[in-house]
């Protein structure tokens, strides 16, 4: 049986993305186990990771202080969840975090 295209058939070329919606992409990831994978994927992919100003939208503590750790990003997206110190004092800007935790002294 021979297999045949239509005659509208077009031969469709890969595209390539930009790397600031590389850099899109990879804010809506939801584990540090997918940041890694998009980061292997080619040099690219790895440099828009680097380049990410703010870390995603994680669901866990553990993940959001590992990207901090290794990626240094200037603002540290919280997600209302409790940060290390360490990391938030190495930040310049902190979005999104819960300040009951804090004590705050009046002497």
């Amino acid at each position: 049986m021979k297999v045949t295209k239509s005659t509208n058939y077009k031969r469709r070329e890969m595209k390539q993305l930009d790397m600031v919606y590389l850099m899109k992409v990879a804010l809506h990831v939801k584990d540090m186990n997918d940041i890694k994978n998009i980061e292997m994927i080619n040099k690219k992919c790895g440099v828009a990771i680097h380049s990410l100003k703010v870390n995603p939208w994680f669901t866990s503590e553990r993940d959001v202080n590992q990207f901090c750790r290794i990626f240094n990003p200037p603002t540290c997206n919280c997600t209302l969840l409790p940060v290390d110190e360490s990391i938030l004092m190495k930040v310049e800007n902190i979005r999104n975090y819960i300040f009951d935790s804090f004590v705050f002294s009046t002497t």
